[in-house]
């Protein structure tokens, strides 16, 4: 909502009704959005069942998804305080 409210007013048509202009630009921003979100989802929940079935990649996986939460404890237990 903030975003259409901050970034649709540079092309709606002051001389023309204002909020049937807001309604159809942030409708097509919902639908696209939508559209596109609901493809990166699919991709992705395919890709994912397809990369759990490889046992060597699920291995790989677990080692790079340990290393990462290991540095960031690594990270928070070396940080110093900041005033």
């Amino acid at each position: 909502i903030l975003f259409i409210l901050a970034f649709i007013p540079q092309f709606v048509d002051p001389a023309q009704p204002i909020l049937p202009q807001f309604l159809i630009y942030g409708g097509t921003i919902a639908v696209l959005g939508f559209i596109v979100k609901s493809g990166v989802g699919m991709t992705a929940g395919g890709l994912g069942r397809a990369l759990a079935r490889n046992p060597i990649i699920e291995r790989v996986l677990r080692w790079v998804t340990a290393g990462g939460f290991g540095a960031l404890a690594a990270r928070v237990a070396f940080a110093g305080a900041r005033p």
